[in-house]
């Protein structure tokens, strides 16, 4: 890997990456959480089925989908950890292939992003 080049960013521009993965990690959070304990449990209560087929294939796809909701928002809170981790050790904004600085522009729109375009 080679050594970074560039410029680095601004105390400023570290802040406000900070906060914005902070406040996506608290977003993303409190999503998992609704979905986990509330949207997932909730799925077959209170269901009156007269043959029970066509009701359970239905709550089988919500649950799918739900699971799937649960898997994203996992993997996204993890990338989202992991961020705030390189923002600790001073590896944030270093393209993990090439050791070059991710641009300022690109981590704005993608804070979690670990490589350059």
């Amino acid at each position: 890997m080679s050594t970074p080049s560039g410029i680095g960013f601004t105390q400023e521009q570290l802040d406000d990456l900070r906060e914005r993965l902070e406040n996506k990690q608290s977003r993303i959070s409190t999503e998992l959480k609704r979905l986990e304990e509330e949207e997932l449990p909730n799925l077959y209560r209170n269901e009156e089925s007269n043959d029970g087929y066509g009701d359970d294939a239905k709550n089988d796809q919500i649950r799918q989908r739900i699971v799937a909701q649960i898997k994203r928002r996992r993997s996204d809170l993890e990338a989202v950890r992991a961020a705030l981790g390189r923002m600790e050790n001073g590896t944030y904004g270093v393209d993990q292939r090439t050791g070059d600085f991710i641009r300022f522009e690109r981590l704005q729109a993608l804070p979690t992003a670990r490589t350059a375009i």
